[in-house]
């Protein structure tokens, strides 16, 4: 009997500066570049928008969470 691995979905936390944050037509969020992670990852207008919004401006590192399977950002804390 073969088991087939699968990935489950799970949480990675960085810390690291935002560099750039822009509107995602296509799915209706936004879509962040940081400096600690290769591919961009998506975020909904709420509070970790509000919160990478002020660390771009302020170009403080933030301690923030992501769905590694889905690239979407859980948490935000400065």
């Amino acid at each position: 009997m073969w088991l087939l691995p699968f990935i489950a979905s799970a949480d990675f936390a960085f810390t690291g500066k935002v560099v750039s944050l822009q509107k995602n037509p296509l799915k209706n969020n936004y879509l962040v570049r940081m400096e600690s992670v290769d591919n961009p990852l998506e975020v909904d207008k709420g509070p970790e928008y509000l919160c990478l919004n002020k660390a771009m401006k302020s170009q403080d590192p933030v301690l923030f969470t992501f769905d590694a399977r889905l690239f979407k950002i859980r948490t935000c804390r400065l």
